[in-house]
This record gives C-alpha cells, sequence and structure tokens, in this order.
C-alpha cells in the first residue's frame, strides 16, 4: 500500500523534476499506483511505452523517464558517497566548551572534500548539484580562497574571519548608500583604532595578532606553501 508520504515525494518528483504540471500528476496518481511506479527508481526501470500508456504525449513520458533515471541516478550517488568514508570527509566540530588544539580547531572547520580519483563520477555529481544562495556567501567563498593564494600563512579561522569583514563592509556601504542604514561603520567611529591594517580586494580591515597561535607545525607550513605555489604556477599557464 503506497503510503500518503510516498505520493507526496511522488507529485514533487513531477513537478519539481519532471517539469510535469501539478494538476497532471494529481489526475495520474491512481493509475501509477497500480502499475507499482510510485518512485523515481521504478519509473527508470520502466519501458517508455509503459509510461506512455498512462502519459500519452510522447515528448512528455521522454521527459518523465529522463528525469527519472537523472534523479535515481543522482540518488545512487549520494548513498554511496555517505556509505563510502573515503569518498566525503567532514571533521566533527567541537562541542560548546571542549578545550581542543588550535591544529585540531582549524581541522574542524576544514569543509568536506571530494575524491578526484574518478573524474567522470565526479563530473557527474558536479552536474547534478543544485544550490541555491544568495550573494553573500559566494562573496565569503572567494575571498576566502583569494587570502589562500595571497596570505598563504593565514590559518582556516583567520580567512574566514576576514572574509565576513569583507562581506561586511561591503553589505554595510550598499545599505548607506542607499539609504537603507544610518549612521557611521565601527571603523569609522574610532573602534579599532591603532590596530594594523590590511587590504583585501580594496577595503582596509583593522586586524589583531594571535600571539602564540600555532596551528600547524613547520613542516606542514613548508608543504602548504609548496603545495599553494604549485597550484598557482599550475594556473598561470596557457
Amino acid at each position: 500500500m503506497t503510503s500518503v508520504a510516498e505520493i507526496q515525494a511522488l507529485l514533487r518528483f513531477f513537478s519539481q523534476d519532471a517539469k510535469v504540471p501539478v494538476p497532471l500528476a494529481m489526475s495520474k496518481v491512481k493509475d501509477l499506483k497500480e502499475a507499482c511506479l510510485t518512485t523515481p527508481e521504478s519509473l527508470s526501470k520502466t519501458p517508455l511505452p509503459t509510461i506512455q500508456s498512462i502519459f500519452p504525449d510522447e515528448k512528455l513520458a521522454k521527459q518523465i523517464l529522463s528525469a527519472a533515471k537523472r534523479t535515481s541516478k543522482k540518488r545512487t550517488s549520494s548513498s554511496t558517497s555517505t556509505s563510502s568514508p573515503s569518498k566525503r570527509v567532514k571533521n566533527a566540530l567541537p562541542k560548546p566548551g571542549e578545550q581542543i588544539s588550535p591544529a585540531d580547531y582549524e581541522a574542524s572547520l576544514a569543509l568536506p572534500f571530494l575524491d578526484t580519483s574518478n573524474p567522470a563520477a565526479l563530473e557527474d555529481e558536479i552536474d547534478n548539484a543544485v544550490f541555491h544562495t544568495n550573494r553573500a556567501p559566494l562573496v565569503v567563498a572567494f575571498v576566502v580562497q583569494l587570502i589562500k593564494y595571497i596570505m598563504p600563512s593565514q590559518p582556516l579561522s583567520s580567512r574566514l574571519s576576514l572574509a565576513q569583514a569583507v562581506m561586511s563592509m561591503g553589505a554595510k556601504s550598499k545599505a548607506l548608500n542607499l539609504g537603507i542604514q544610518t549612521g557611521k561603520a565601527a571603523g569609522d567611529e574610532g573602534w579599532g583604532e591603532g590596530q594594523p591594517k590590511i587590504k583585501v580586494m580594496g577595503r582596509e580591515l583593522r586586524v589583531m595578532r594571535r600571539w602564540g597561535y600555532e596551528w600547524h607545525d613547520q613542516d606542514e607550513k613548508e608543504e602548504n606553501t609548496t603545495q599553494i605555489k604549485k597550484e598557482t604556477d599550475e594556473a598561470g599557464k596557457p
């Protein structure tokens, strides 16, 4: 017996993935249940003529079959990556109040990474990925990567902090220009006076040094610097 949740998931597939009008999809639910075609996986394994018996329009039937195969493949890829610890790695975040070393703290901020040993699978996963975001996270991500190359000695936590500052300054400036906000920024009011400045993407930021914050040993520093230099050289090749 098909549950309500399964029907809702099926209608979501038709409306979002297969681009089938919801009223049309709802009118076909009974036929789909009788044919045991209530999931994208079952539809993906069904011959086109069978789907056409429910959706007579050949173009629409092909569209549904293609969407079902694409969705089924995506779910299979996701389950494989979840079950394989070497596919996608994410460090556990520290618990509130937990005392950890600087190296462990920086490692906890690292983003998950994909296994690049299989370029075809990686390309397919990227092709099927869909991101919904606004401008701010993209600016932060871009600045984090930029600082990795212009200030390779900075740990990830510092790069994230600087990137957030750049994004906040840009947002504050636009808000003042548009009249959404009034008043001066913290820097204009004297906050951080006397602290050294650095310039990132044309914006001057007041910074503080974390004395004694050793987030990795000398061998790791040299390895990271060498890797960044290698990536920079490769990016500069025609």
